[in-house]
């Protein structure tokens, strides 16, 4: 009976990411996964809210207010429309609320992470049977089976070996198969730190890797960083090659012609709606427009494309820019940076800094959740910069924020353990 309410809260860690994808429509998106942690927060937290009293959870918890805070002060100098604004109060409140309540069910434990992981992950590979999105029929490895099937792989990986590294680094091949996979199928990005993570996983197992436990030199992390630049450009030339000589199909061919011939590349290419957003970051740099800002001057950015040599086609240009009035964005960042200003982008840097110091850390003291941690870093950090912020990637923060912080409760733990061993031989 004593493992009754251990049992219970496991279950309820996997039910809720388990059931993370579906939503009804009322208003906007609603899901019911959301409603049932927004009661499961005045369930546990009279039991678990010491856990939102360590570092950096408090900081955490400030900088998501400072984030309320500006993006409440946008909309009232902005005079955004109630609903709008409405909205856009309320992402960031069930944001915060779907963090803090998984952070507490989680309870800091192993276990428990995996059984979130892999509830979601399982959730998110139903999904697109069961509500698919509107590109799942284009592109489904991309938009649907894709980051859940190779999260899912990581964890059972990570579930299986721990940290047991020289056992991860046998399944290096497998890995960079399914980031190969991923390229073939359209999925450049996905495809790119899935190699990435194998080959990182790779060297931490290796000699060389095992001296960053110890020290750092100048040398070994001029490698590190040359990894990471060596394994993008190699996906971007693999996914050119394969591009251009028709081996993804006609109409991979010309999206690539369309977006890697400007001046910019294929980044830019690929993400053009990066470029309206920065203009409308530098015209109001610290206010902001206000929450779902629109205003149709920044779409003819769109424009651009043509002066910077894309070969982008006229009218499909002026279609998408006739859409809609919001201000374009295609990035967390540039996204809340736009909408709540300069403590909009505030809180995302904040979040960035402890994704690369959590990762870090966690690459020179491995711990039973690293081979999941470190997909989910770069997944994190290109989401950062790369990806816009809609309804259901808030409960998909709420995983990888959870993860990461019980990966740096594991490091500071290993920390600690090591300074009062050097302690006592010390003494001794």
């Amino acid at each position: 009976m004593a493992s009754s309410p251990v049992m219970w809260m496991d279950a309820a860690v996997f039910l809720i990411g388990l059931g993370s994808f579906y939503h009804i429509f009322f208003v906007g998106e609603v899901y019911p996964s959301e409603i049932a942690l927004f009661v499961l927060l005045f369930m546990i937290f009279g039991a678990k809210h010491r856990y939102l009293s360590r570092q950096p959870v408090p900081m955490l918890i400030a900088v998501f207010a400072i984030w309320l805070l500006g993006q409440v002060g946008t909309d009232l100098i902005r005079h955004t429309p109630i609903r709008d604004m409405m909205r856009g109060w309320a992402a960031i409140i069930v944001f915060f609320i779907d963090f803090i309540v998984v952070y507490m069910l989680v309870s800091e434990q192993v276990r428990r992470v995996y059984f979130l992981i892999f509830g979601y992950a399982l959730g998110w590979l139903i999904a697109p049977l069961i509500q698919p999105s509107p590109s799942f029929s284009a592109e489904p490895w991309k938009f649907g089976f894709g980051v859940p099937f190779i999260l899912m792989t990581f964890a059972y990986l990570g579930w299986r070996h721990g940290r047991a590294l020289y056992r991860l680094r046998k399944y290096t091949v497998l890995l960079i198969f399914l980031g190969l996979i991923s390229i073939f199928l359209n999925a450049r990005s996905l495809g790119a730190y899935t190699i990435l993570s194998s080959l990182l996983i790779w060297l931490r197992g290796s000699r060389v890797g095992e001296r960053f436990r110890w020290k750092v030199s100048l040398r070994r992390l001029l490698f590190l960083i040359a990894l990471v630049f060596i394994t993008a450009f190699g996906v971007k030339q693999l996914y050119g090659y394969m591009a251009d000589h028709g081996l993804l199909g006609e109409h991979a061919r010309m999206k690539y012609e369309m977006q890697a011939t400007g001046k910019l590349g294929l980044l830019i290419g690929g993400r053009a709606e990066l470029i309206p957003a920065v203009f409308a970051v530098m015209d109001s740099p610290i206010i902001g427009h206000g929450s779902w800002a629109k205003d149709p001057k920044y779409r003819e950015y769109l424009l651009l494309l043509l002066e910077l040599g894309y070969q982008q086609s006229e009218e499909q240009l002026e279609r998408g820019i006739e859409s809609s009035d919001l201000i374009p964005h295609h990035s967390h960042i540039l996204q809340n940076w736009v909408w709540a200003g300069i403590l909009g982008a505030l809180f995302w840097a904040f979040v960035l800094f402890w994704v690369v110091r959590i990762a870090w850390h966690s690459f020179r003291q491995p711990n039973e959740l690293f081979a999941p941690l470190v997909f989910l870093s770069l997944l994190s950090i290109w989401d950062v910069f790369f990806s816009p912020l809609g309804s259901m990637t808030r409960f998909v923060w709420a995983v990888k924020l959870t993860v990461l912080l019980v990966s740096w409760r594991l490091v500071r733990q290993e920390q600690r353990a090591a300074r009062s061993l050097r302690t006592r031989w010390g003494g001794a």
